[in-house]
């Protein structure tokens, strides 16, 4: 009989594997606030991706007239314009839409004619839920991730408009682009979410803006995503290299990618001496008192913080997890869940999340009072990325809101209103996942920071 090499045995699935990823069709979604430069993007990739048979899906082309646009420059090597222009009309590709999207992801890669797919998503989507319809199922029960793979999330940023937008202090309503009556999102928050959510971040029309300005940009960026890729672009003129089959993308590294999660497990990005861009976490055990933690964030507490994430509890609301988050001029907190369903949270992050890079928030909090062994799985820990932070400033305020040893229950809780979120579930877990459609401005009027 014939002699089996058993080494080239051992290298068969993992060749098989290779195989199966590069028959899946390979996807760039293309995200970034209306105006940045996605639908420029998009035809100049079209037109310079020479040798690729491109299908695209867009969100409404009435907008985008990228059919007649094809069709005048036929020269491209994209086959039959009314069959592989796919329009997801009524709305956002996030929501309503996800059904839709996977239909037809997994309609292009069954017909095999495709190397390539660029999905552009509407102004106001955020590229998460986008990224998720990759790991779900079709009308037919066909695993999108068995046909399709997605490669690359780029976001396109406005360089000239960002800061204004950032700190404009408006919600989608405001500018009559909500999806509906029930999205209260502010676009500070929808530009944090499309930036930390993503693999490549384009800085589009930096011909507009000086240099200083740009490195301020790339900076404040950096600290808010610093594992993207960071390109800048005029007319969104950048290298089809850079942002097609780059195979960036992993749910796990992106879902971790937010420069506020890496600072909590100790990956500290260094400061940039030149614009003081940097970050902080406070950490404390005690409960916050609600009004006076309330005050300090109305009396501008945040002005300087371009981004914070993390947790915290009050006093009246000692069984409730909250969630601490603020983009721009928004502070938005909502309730995350109890505090009985977590196992000890401290000694479960022992990847550096107590390490020396934690800030030493006030004594008292080593005093006993709120020290006793139930209250110390419970705690503050907020990560904080701002302009020429001020740690012992704020470090000192927000030590100020906690309780102190002896201090009365309080009778009033400016957050009472987060229990909206928790109410009419009886107890049940569902409703504590809902963020609550309250935003509240964290100076006066939410004037510009």
């Amino acid at each position: 009989g014939h002699s089996v090499d058993s080494r080239g045995l051992s290298k068969l699935p993992t060749k098989r594997k290779r195989e199966e990823e590069k028959s899946k069709l390979p996807v760039t979604v293309l995200s970034g606030f209306l105006g940045a430069g996605k639908t420029t993007l998009l035809k100049h990739l079209l037109l310079n991706s020479s040798g690729y048979k491109i299908a695209v899906i867009v969100n409404d082309m009435a907008d985008v007239n990228v059919d007649r646009w094809i069709v005048e420059n036929a020269n491209l090597s994209v086959t039959r314009t009314e069959e592989n222009l796919v329009e997801l009309s009524n709305g956002c590709i996030c929501c309503t839409l996800r059904q839709d999207l996977i239909h037809e992801v997994s309609r292009i890669a069954s017909e095999n004619r495709f190397e390539y797919l660029l999905i552009e998503s509407t102004g106001i989507s955020e590229p998460l839920p986008v990224a998720q319809s990759f790991m779900m199922q079709d009308l037919e029960g066909v695993d999108i991730s068995k046909v399709a793979r997605l490669d690359t999330l780029v976001t396109v940023v406005d360089s000239f408009q960002f800061s204004k937008d950032f700190s404009c202090g408006e919600n989608l309503k405001d500018r009559k682009m909500a999806t509906g009556s029930d999205d209260d999102r502010t676009l500070s928050d929808l530009l944090v979410d499309q930036i930390e959510f993503a693999n490549v971040i384009i800085l589009n029309k930096c011909d507009l803006v000086s240099t200083s300005d740009i490195k301020v940009l790339c900076d404040v960026i950096k600290h808010l995503n610093p594992k993207a890729r960071l390109l800048q672009a005029e007319h969104s003129v950048v290298d089809p290299k850079e942002v097609l089959n780059t195979n960036l993308f992993s749910f796990e590294d992106s879902s971790s990618a937010a420069g506020w999660y890496q600072e909590l497990i100790g990956h500290h990005v260094p400061e940039t001496e030149e614009f003081g861009i940097s970050s902080m976490i406070y950490r404390s055990h005690r409960p916050f008192q609600p009004r006076r933690l309330w005050d300090a964030i109305q009396g501008g507490m945040l002005a300087d913080i371009c981004r914070s994430k993390g947790v915290f509890w009050v006093s009246p609301m000692q069984h409730l997890i909250l969630e601490w988050s603020s983009a721009g001029p928004h502070f938005t907190p909502r309730v995350a869940g109890r505090w009985e369903d977590v196992k000890h949270l401290e000694g479960e992050n022992e990847e550096g999340v107590s390490g020396k890079d934690a800030s030493k928030p006030g004594e008292a909090d080593r005093e006993e009072g709120f020290g006793c062994k139930k209250e110390k799985e419970r705690g503050n820990e907020i990560v904080l990325i701002g302009v020429n932070l001020q740690r012992e400033e704020i470090e000192r305020v927000l030590n100020m809101a906690l309780m102190q040893d002896q201090e009365d229950e309080p009778d009033e809780n400016p957050f009472d209103y987060l229990l909206q979120a928790v109410q009419g579930t009886e107890g049940g877990k569902e409703g504590l996942r809902k963020p609550v459609d309250v935003t509240m401005r964290r100076r006066g009027g939410g004037e510009e920071a």
